[in-house]
């Protein structure tokens, strides 16, 4: 029997129940798990793992991973890969895949939820009347959504959904790619624009939705968060430290916008007092992810890619493809 290893940074949350691929995995492999905080603590179970499925708050270094005995493949069970040392896997041989297609609607739908909150200003209402006020105006000025131009940075899979939805809304959408081909069109009738700093410049509303990577760390920062128009609108439900929370809470003292949705925060799960103090922000404990059918649909795929695996089945393409042997 293969050895299939679970592992989480998260305690007691996302690996209470494993049933789920002990069902999908029972013919040919044997299926354990852990939760620890640090690499550093990973049991031997995990080094003598032939696929090894890590979750969430719990980097792979290229240290760790040298260590592996037999591993066959390390499947990271959400869109993002930063975690993971992709390279040093690949030059150990060891192929590395991530689930970019389970959470699409769920990412989409939770970035369009904080962005009608902060725009409508709902969160400003909430606290106004759990403070005892009952006044229309307690929130002023609301902006009609149709005279707003959303702006969005990264348009895969998640921005263009949230594209799609936000039509339907009114607002007028932009959007900033520099990956996609020259003659890309948008289904949603989106209008690209050719640099971040325009579509910064031109938004009432700024949702990021890329990847972390060297390039996109800080993408937004001092700089940036400058370029936008006052009072405007930052949701973030990428990755943290695609937003500088240092520059993030000087924009907010220095009251150059008006609302910030985080779902996800650099060095989560610590959240600046700054940030969790401040009426304007809205802060979700990176959840955009879930939903009980996506959560079942991540951990079946998860499975599946590891069954393809050591059954020597047709596989999608790895993330770490250039660093194979």
């Amino acid at each position: 029997m293969y050895k299939v290893h679970l592992v989480d940074g998260l305690p007691n949350i996302n690996l209470q129940d494993i049933s789920l691929e002990k069902k999908l995995l029972a013919d040919i492999a044997e299926v354990t798990s852990e939760n620890v905080k640090d690499e550093s603590e990973l049991s031997d179970t995990f080094y003598e793992a032939d696929v090894i499925i890590p979750w969430h708050l719990l980097t792979l270094s290229a240290a760790t991973i040298k260590k592996l005995k037999q591993c066959k493949g390390i499947i990271r069970t959400g869109v993002g890969y930063d975690s993971v040392d992709v390279k040093t896997a690949g030059e150990q041989d060891i192929p590395v895949f991530n689930i970019p297609d389970y959470g699409t609607q769920e990412v989409a739908d939770h970035a369009l939820a904080l962005i009608l909150n902060l725009s409508r200003r709902v969160n400003i209402y909430l606290d106004s009347v759990k403070g005892g006020v009952w006044d229309w105006q307690a929130a002023k000025p609301v902006t009609r959504l149709s005279n707003m131009t959303l702006g969005i940075i990264g348009y895969g899979r998640i921005g263009q959904e949230v594209a799609k939805r936000a039509k339907a809304f009114g607002f007028n959408i932009i959007f900033y790619d520099p990956y996609l081909s020259d003659d890309f069109k948008s289904k949603s009738g989106s209008t690209r624009v050719k640099t971040l700093s325009e579509l910064l410049s031109m938004s009432d509303i700024v949702s990021l939705h890329v990847p972390l990577t060297d390039e996109t760390k800080y993408l937004i920062s001092e700089k940036e968060l400058n370029l936008m128009k006052p009072d405007s609108i930052l949701v973030n439900t990428s990755r943290g430290p695609v937003v500088e929370s240092k520059a993030l809470v000087k924009a907010l003292k220095q009251d150059k916008l008006a609302g910030v949705g985080l779902d996800v925060i650099e060095n989560e799960p610590q959240v600046p007092d700054e940030l969790k103090n401040d009426e304007r922000v809205l802060i979700t404990p990176h959840a955009a992810f879930y939903s009980e059918q996506s959560m079942h649909d991540l951990r079946r795929k998860s499975a599946e890619i590891t069954r393809a695996i050591l059954l020597g089945e047709d596989l999608p393409e790895p993330v770490n493809a250039e660093f194979l042997k």
